[in-house]
């Protein structure tokens, strides 16, 4: 088995707790019976430990699936810490020139309008007036271009991140799938590598008793 994943002190930790459990099974007391002192169990722990990795290949779909759920269970974790916050701040981000645009010229339009029409027809300059009320619709005309271009914006961004929010987001594992995995992984280990094992080298031990 791969010590790629959890450390070599966790694998050595699980294999040490799992052969305690085999030796202590019924099946395996039995044999040591029926062995009449072939093969005591501290001789039979030693014969397990000789053999740790071959007996551990036994487990090694379980052990590969506990990895990537434990993997996949702390990148989860890691994310839900991340992903609130920078979010808040995209909107402002994105938003384009326009929206600036427009209120300048908005503003512009609504001081220079009143003030054109005043000196056209109270105060007896009416091409500065006129002037003014000129520039006022250009500052108007801007910033309805300008709102217009701000809304079709938004449109389509609301349009585009519909179109890549996936549809059916996967649940990420979490902790418990985790240690769902690694039980798993520990009884593969307890019934398909180390009782089998152990069970195996007493009967080697009977038949050369009784030869």
């Amino acid at each position: 088995m791969s010590e790629a994943g959890p450390p070599m002190r966790e694998t050595g930790a699980v294999f040490e707790r799992v052969l305690d459990r085999a030796l202590d099974c019924r099946q395996v007391r039995d044999a040591l019976d029926r062995a009449q002192g072939a093969l005591s169990q501290e001789h039979l722990r030693r014969r397990a430990r000789q053999a740790r990795s071959a007996i551990s290949e036994a487990a090694e779909p379980e052990y590969r699936e506990y990895l990537r759920t434990r993997s996949a269970a702390e990148a989860a974790q890691g994310a839900r810490g991340v992903r609130s916050g920078p979010a808040e701040g995209r909107e402002d981000e994105g938003a384009p020139q326009a929206v600036r645009a427009s209120v300048v010229a908005a503003g512009a339009a609504a001081l220079l309008l009143p003030t054109g029409y005043g000196l056209s027809a109270f105060g007896g300059h009416p091409y500065i007036g006129g002037g003014l009320v000129t520039a006022g619709l250009i500052a108007g005309s801007l910033a309805v271009g300008a709102g217009a271009g701000d809304l079709l914006w938004q449109r389509l961004t609301r349009t585009g991140a519909r179109t890549a929010a996936p549809s059916a987001p996967s649940a990420p594992a979490s902790a418990e799938d985790a240690d769902r995995a690694r039980e798993a992984w520990e009884r593969a280990l307890l019934e398909r590598g180390l009782v089998p094992f152990l069970l195996g080298r007493l009967e080697e031990a009977g038949a050369r008793r009784r030869s």
